[in-house]
């Protein structure tokens, strides 16, 4: 129900200022929406409650967002390519997969350029209106670097790159917790959890170490 309600603002480039009494910090309302999805908190502020089922499957849908905002923002430079129909395109999906068609008539907007779309007929006749975040000119010649003609990185390349950030993550909060003691408070997989220094026999380690030295 999350993602339906906010995955169509996460193309969203327009930067605004969240919380303008608590921070100047900009940020773009996609970027926003995708901190909305992933994160415990926002300026202090407890999100509601996302299943740790639920919020890993989002963040694997997430791992493209990045790299859709800037190809958004790439395509507004140049939408002129796409005001004939039947120019050549490809499709990627949420997850990943690209799918050849034709454009089928001119961009569309709202206010402001805001969440772009190009209609499209895909391979099998199914039309569709496309965000040109999804949306490539492929060129044999284009750099890996124009969003616009290329694929860029794939699904599966973003996956393992958040998958090592995870994992490197882990081992410097394990490594952190190893050097300190006291109480600690982890996040995994959308769960925190608070550990500390073990009590035995129904005493604080201070109660302990006093009873000791006496």
């Amino acid at each position: 129900r999350y993602w339906e309600l906010l995955s169509d603002a996460l193309m969203d480039t327009e930067d605004f200022v969240p919380f303008p009494d608590r921070s100047s910090e900009k940020m773009s309302e996609g970027k926003f929406v995708e901190d909305l999805l992933t994160k415990d908190k926002f300026c202090e502020f407890a999100l509601p409650r996302i299943t740790t089922y639920v919020r890993r499957v989002v963040t694997e849908r997430l791992v493209l967002y990045d790299q859709f905002r800037r190809r958004y923002a790439a395509n507004l430079e140049v939408l002129d390519r796409f005001d004939q129909p039947g120019v050549a395109v490809e499709v990627c999906s949420i997850a990943g997969e690209w799918t050849a068609g034709k454009t089928a008539g001119q961009a569309s907007s709202g206010p402001g350029r805001r969440r772009v779309t190009v209609p499209v007929v895909l391979e099998g006749g199914a039309k569709d209106d496309v965000s040109v975040a999804m949306l490539i000119c492929p060129s044999s010649s284009a750099s890996s670097r124009d969003l616009t003609r290329s694929r860029g990185r794939s699904y599966q390349e973003l996956m393992q790159k958040y998958r090592d950030q995870q994992r490197d993550a882990a081992v410097a909060t394990g490594k952190d917790y190893c050097k300190s003691s006291g109480r600690h408070t982890v996040h995994a997989g959308g769960v925190t959890f608070i550990a500390g220094e073990m009590v035995t026999g129904g005493r604080p380690p201070e109660k302990r170490r006093r009873d000791s030295d006496s």
